[in-house]
């Protein structure tokens, strides 16, 4: 006999994909923190190499990052633990988060009061990316306590708060404060805060349903990630395009921008995006009732997803088969997926 999960479950169950969509297109790329301090030249370009790595997304920011590092020796021990906090912040990127946690646990005596903020801001993120969104919160208020006057700093506690408060679905709160910091990032005349901001606020829109200011925020964004090969992040914004076209009905677009999403993640090996732009598609191929090949995008998302931590994504593609599979005719195996998406979601804290 086959067992049917209850009403109750099973409405749970389906807004598995509506928090998916909210928690994919994360702000989590924000940029990495300048030395507060003078530091010997070398070191200046080194971080600057950094930079440049890190904003394409092509894989070799810890290259660049253990060149960086290597030159700490014989300097002041805040170098050494801005750099470590930098490897922290790289490892949070990649949703590698033991290791990340593992760092930050270690450079808790940091010294200097922004080292400490910088600390705390990163913590929060970890706490974010876990569902922790209350802990998170009381995190980002003592990072921005700490933060003093230092503007890039404030800039990304604060972008990294307004992302927490829209995974936390405070999303008013979550928009004033993306206003807040976008008004921030253009008054400091940082192109890349600008349009991180941009994007954040878009992301937040489309939570919303306001999807016409949603499209023209993520548009701006993209613009500027196309101009200077922020591969990573131009991936994103095609993603969220795809998400916008998705909630619209406007299935076409939405493959269409998927498809340029996962082909952009595929040419930097990210894994993440990769996963999130085959559910895209799936979701699309759904929304036209073509449920065999929603599943091939499904049965590949599924095999990136087992990689990343992130269990509330796996469960809303395991719910997407499951869908899939009821809607072919086939109850006991969509069962099985619903079930799986049940213990999946329980797990990440979100049903």
């Amino acid at each position: 006999m086959i067992r049917f999960v209850s009403l109750n479950t099973m409405s749970r169950i389906t807004l598995l994909v509506q928090v998916a969509l909210l928690l994919s297109a994360s702000v989590q790329a924000v940029e990495l923190l300048p030395y507060q301090g003078t530091v010997r030249p070398q070191m200046e370009d080194d971080f600057t190499l950094l930079q440049k790595t890190f904003t394409s997304g092509k894989g070799t920011e810890f290259n660049a990052l253990n060149r960086l590092h290597s030159a700490t020796e014989n300097t002041s021990n805040d170098v050494a633990e801005w750099t470590s906090l930098l490897y922290a912040h790289l490892l949070l990127e990649q949703d590698s988060l033991l290791k990340a946690e593992q760092l930050l646990v270690d450079a808790r005596n940091v010294s200097s009061l922004w080292l400490k903020s910088y600390r705390m801001c990163l913590l929060g993120t970890l706490s974010s990316v876990r569902g922790q969104y209350i802990v998170a919160n009381t995190q980002f208020s003592k990072a921005l306590t700490e933060a003093k006057d230092v503007a890039d700093l404030k800039i990304l506690i604060g972008q990294s708060s307004a992302d927490n408060l829209r995974r936390k679905d405070d999303l008013d709160e979550s928009l004033k404060q993306w206003i807040e910091v976008l008004a921030a990032s253009e008054m400091s005349k940082d192109s890349m805060a600008i349009a991180d901001s941009y994007f954040g606020r878009g992301i937040t829109r489309l939570s919303l349903g306001e999807f016409d200011l949603a499209k023209k925020d993520i548009t701006i964004s993209l613009r500027y990630f196309t101009r200077v090969k922020a591969i990573k992040r131009k991936a994103n914004g095609f993603t969220a395009l795809a998400h916008v076209g998705y909630a619209k009905g406007d299935y076409q677009n939405a493959i269409e921008n998927g498809l340029l999403g996962f082909e952009l993640s595929r040419k930097v090996n990210d894994v993440k995006g990769e996963a999130e732009s085959l559910h895209n598609l799936a979701l699309a191929y759904m929304g036209l009732e073509n449920w065999n090949q929603a599943l091939k995008y499904l049965d590949r998302a599924v095999q990136l997803k087992t990689q990343s931590s992130q269990q509330i994504q796996l469960a809303a593609v395991l719910n997407s088969i499951g869908t899939c599979r009821q809607k072919l005719g086939q109850p006991s195996e969509a069962l099985k997926y619903f079930e799986l998406a049940l213990e999946k979601g329980k797990e990440s804290g979100s049903i």
